[in-house]
């Protein structure tokens, strides 16, 4: 793989000994040492692709500054470094920085790393010159990090997830408030429900009781005009056929009226079997209905046996079902 072009222009820049923008002094390197440090430079760029090289300032412990070559990007663990190339490179080891990512921190008591960041690995303590380069550095600091993570979450990124996990908790409450809220709510409402149900429950039946009451006064009504229609008709000389006959006692009328009903219920329990043959009416509203009637008839029958029954205890050998009427 060719090495990136930046850093093979830092490398040339370096052996034509150029001047940067950062003064006019000359690079700080032997003569005899920068090519080497080109080889090094373009070796790991070839290896490792992502570094990246340039001249940068640098200020050491004791005060002093100076331009150096800065190499920096991700050994192949994704841990982030910067090698600075001191002025007696090669003939000393580089300069090793961890770069820690925004929200990360150098690992508390790391056997490798300091807490300023500075890397002291064995690699770079047993540099030998010429063998020692850049690339085995690299490596050599990728199985170390493997083994030993440098870098650990900051204490700003544990409180803000810390942070994050009580807002959470804090709207979680609210919706749980809210909730049971809106329970307690529903719960009033459903009482409230329950209580119109009843309230309505009791005035259907109150409006039923009046009905059956005006059903009741419609009959005696009815009744009534019948009977002054009669008596207007007899009046004014037009006498009803239906009229002409009636019963001759009490128990002759009961008796009449409980024949009669007894046979109606008998006509239309027949009317009934011709609609339900017909399919004018449901199975079940015929069930219904027949019972009623069924019921309705069995009275019947039972008061006109009575009847009957009473005759016969008064005058044995006399008692007939059928009513003793006479002309009007």
């Amino acid at each position: 793989m060719a090495p990136s072009p930046e850093m093979a222009a830092v490398a040339d820049q370096l052996v034509d000994a150029a001047r940067m923008q950062f003064g006019p002094s000359p690079l700080p390197y032997a003569d005899a040492a920068r090519w080497m440090i080109r080889h090094h430079l373009l070796s790991l760029s070839d290896i490792f692709p992502a570094f990246r090289a340039a001249l940068s300032p640098f200020v050491h412990n004791d005060g002093r500054s100076a331009v150096l070559l800065h190499v920096h990007g991700p050994i192949p663990t994704y841990i982030p470094i910067s090698v600075w190339l001191v002025e007696a490179y090669p003939y000393v080891p580089p300069l090793v920085y961890l770069s820690p990512p925004s929200g990360t921190a150098v690992a508390d008591k790391h056997p490798f790393v300091d807490p300023s960041g500075t890397v002291f690995s064995h690699y770079n303590l047993s540099w030998t010159f010429p063998s020692s380069n850049l690339v085995d550095l690299v490596r050599d600091l990728s199985v170390l990090f493997a083994v030993h993570p440098p870098l650990v979450a900051s204490y700003d990124l544990k409180d803000d997830v810390v942070a994050k996990i009580l807002r959470d908790l804090d709207a979680g409450k609210a919706d749980t408030e809210r909730l049971l809220t809106t329970q307690t709510e529903m719960r009033r409402r459903h009482e409230v429900l329950e209580c119109l149900i009843k309230q309505m429950i009791g005035e259907v039946e109150e409006a039923e009781e009046q009905l059956q009451t005006a059903a009741t006064n419609v009959d005696v009504m009815e009744s009534w005009v019948r009977e002054s229609r009669r008596k207007n008709d007899v009046l004014n000389g037009e006498v009803d056929a239906d009229d002409v006959f009636g019963a001759c006692d009490e128990p002759s009328q009961r008796l009449m009226e409980s024949t009669a009903a007894d046979m109606a219920a008998e006509d239309a329990m027949y009317a009934l079997d011709c609609a339900l043959r017909e399919r004018r009416v449901p199975v079940d509203g015929y069930l219904r209905s027949v019972r009623e009637l069924a019921r309705e008839q069995f009275f019947f029958r039972f008061a006109s046996r009575r009847v009957c029954e009473a005759r016969e205890v008064e005058r044995p050998g006399v008692g007939s079902a059928r009513p003793a009427v006479v002309a009007k």
